[in-house]
């Protein structure tokens, strides 16, 4: 985190860094109201990729703040820019489980299961299960 700080106080700009701050923030489940803020600035600096990784990340810290609707929107626009990245339909899943809809949760869950098997204990490691 102190080397994000840094790299951030020298480039403010940088919507990668600002990205990988609000990601790290979310895993840690830790300062979620400055991981939003830096997720946010992220998106209105990036483009393309870049702004679909840091929508995933701020609908992580949406999750977190349990505010699922937007957690929602974000994961959504996030899988319209890379409809295949297993991280985002995974954290869909787990948004749609926890805001009541557990089929199509659980269909988002297994599709992203197929696509990259370690999802869930990567999302595990975050102390995040469905």
């Amino acid at each position: 985190m102190a080397a994000l700080d840094a790299a951030i106080a020298k480039r403010p700009g940088n919507a990668g860094f600002l990205n990988g701050r609000c990601w790290i923030k979310g895993t840690l489940d830790v300062q979620l109201d400055t991981a939003l803020k830096d997720c946010t600035r992220a998106i209105e600096l990036g483009s393309g990729g870049a702004a679909a990784a840091a929508l995933d990340s701020r609908a992580l810290v949406y999750f977190r703040m349990r505010r699922f609707e937007e957690a929602l929107a974000d994961i959504n626009a996030a899988l319209e820019q890379r409809p295949a990245a297993a991280n985002s339909l995974f954290l869909r899943g787990l948004i749609l489980r926890r805001t009541g809809d557990a089929k199509a949760g659980d269909a988002a869950l297994a599709e992203a299961e197929l696509l990259f098997p370690q999802v869930d204990e990567d999302f595990a490691r975050y102390g995040i299960k469905p």
